[in-house]
């Protein structure tokens, strides 16, 4: 709880309220960026005690591969479309399903929101199995298909657009960007960079890093990326390792087509206390319809941003969160909601996450699934086991429309060896207590957040 209030005020600093002029001209600058020449720049400006030699034995060594110096043309062909990308997955479903299953029950925490984000998690898997090898068993359970490559680059370029406005101005920030890293920690194991460019295909840089620095030269990389802002806690860093580190960072910017400041009104929390929010109001009269589901215990709305979309599922009267399977909610809802006319309202909320994700590996890794991985140099130990997976997360939505921002990251330490038809009548949906809220973007969830206060 302590470690949420932290990321709180740093969300409360860097994203209240979100400045969309001064975000719309700093993703102009990042969608012109050829990332890698400016990788290295990047890595070595960080500070001096960044760029002393690996020789030293002792020093401190942060930078790309030595042979990177040399041109990597898929590197600096990072994709980033100026237009609103359309996610062409055809295994989006299964991907979309079998991470919110997989996340959902680490939102459960009372008292608390919390907020986790399925597509970074996705991008972080998929780019660990695009790097290696032996993975099938693990591939589908994780959602992905046999062809991991094809999923990977799908959804990694379908999450990758700045909207450009007409004049070829950004003047609102409506904005999905995303980068992934590999990362060699130490010397146990080498990655050749001739390898990483032909596996990665432009989508996957790697650098290297001591045990020491690793997580904070990751956070710059992706600063200078996609304008990533978060700051993983130190104190609660994992242990020094050395092997691979696999990240995904996710940036989410979508302002309201319709803005609207709201009224405010009570909100009943999971404590049992009535506090003030702020809410938007449906009306039956405007004649707008929405997606809807009415599942056994409780209701599932979604309701438009401008290029995304929230999915608010609202226990019945009487039943709490922990009433709700937010993954089965999710999934009935996808398969069955229809459009209606809608009478209710909805409020704005904010959440904020760092959890350690590693027990979802038990049960779907064991001895005989090991990975042989395909970008290290040969003659190094080339078998790496998955250990740990962490993510920060943050959230909100509020008058300027959401903003979201995530990272995932796995270790791998070296080891010795379709809807429905529209309905005329309209349905009630008054949110004002406890809430799960999906954000959707082409129908995958971008972040999922729980809801037990607006205060």
């Amino acid at each position: 709880m302590k470690i949420e209030k932290e990321i709180r005020k740093e969300l409360d600093k860097r994203l209240a309220p979100p400045d969309f002029s001064k975000i719309s001209a700093s993703l102009e600058g990042a969608s012109k960026r050829r990332i890698t020449p400016t990788w290295k720049k990047v890595l070595v400006a960080g500070s001096l005690s960044a760029i002393i030699l690996a020789g030293t034995g002792t020093g401190l060594y942060f930078g790309l591969q030595e042979r990177l110096d040399s041109a990597n043309p898929s590197y600096s062909d990072y994709p980033v479309h100026a237009n609103r990308k359309e996610l062409k997955l055809e295994n989006k479903d299964n991907i979309a399903s079998r991470a919110v299953e997989l996340l959902s029950p680490f939102l459960d925490v009372e008292g608390a929101n919390r907020v986790l984000s399925p597509a970074s998690f996705a991008l972080c898997m998929g780019a660990s199995l695009k790097i290696s090898t032996h993975v099938e068993d693990f591939a589908k359970a994780m959602g992905f298909s046999q062809d991991v490559d094809s999923d990977f680059n799908a959804l990694f370029d379908g999450l990758n657009w700045v909207e450009e406005q007409r004049g070829g101005r950004l003047e609102t920030a409506s904005s999905i960007r995303t980068a992934t890293l590999v990362q060699q920690v130490g010397d146990s194991c080498r990655i050749d960079p001739e390898k990483a460019e032909e596996v990665g295909e432009g989508r996957i840089p790697t650098c290297i890093s001591t045990s020491d620095s690793y997580l904070k030269d990751a956070e710059k990389v992706f600063e200078e990326a996609i304008g990533l802002e978060l700051s993983i806690p130190n104190k609660d860093n994992p242990p020094p390792m050395e092997g691979l580190v696999i990240y995904n960072a996710l940036k989410l910017q979508d302002s309201l087509k319709n803005p609207e400041k709201g009224r405010k009104q009570a909100f009943h929390a999971e404590d049992g206390s009535t506090e003030e929010g702020t809410f938007l109001t449906l009306s039956p009269e405007t004649g707008e319809t929405y997606s809807y589901y009415k599942g056994e215990n409780y209701s599932a709305l979604r309701v438009p941003v401008r290029f995304t979309d929230l999915l608010y599922i609202l226990p019945d009267e009487g039943y709490t969160l922990f009433d709700v399977d937010l993954s089965k909610a999710y999934d009935a809802f996808t398969a069955n909601n229809y459009r209606t006319l809608v009478e209710g309202y909805y409020p704005h909320f904010e959440a904020s996450t760092y959890v350690k994700l590693s027990s979802i590996l038990n049960g779907l890794l064991n001895g005989e699934q090991r990975w042989s991985d395909k970008i290290l140099e040969d003659g190094v130990p080339r078998i790496l086991f998955p250990e740990d997976i962490f993510q920060i997360s943050t959230f909100r939505f509020d008058e300027n429309g959401v903003a979201g921002e995530s990272l995932t990251y796995m270790t791998e330490p070296i080891s010795p060896g379709p809807g429905g038809d529209e309905e005329e009548d309209y349905v009630l949906f008054e949110c004002d207590r406890p809430f799960y809220c999906i954000s959707l973007y082409d129908d995958f969830p971008l972040f999922i957040n729980r809801i037990a206060t607006l205060s």
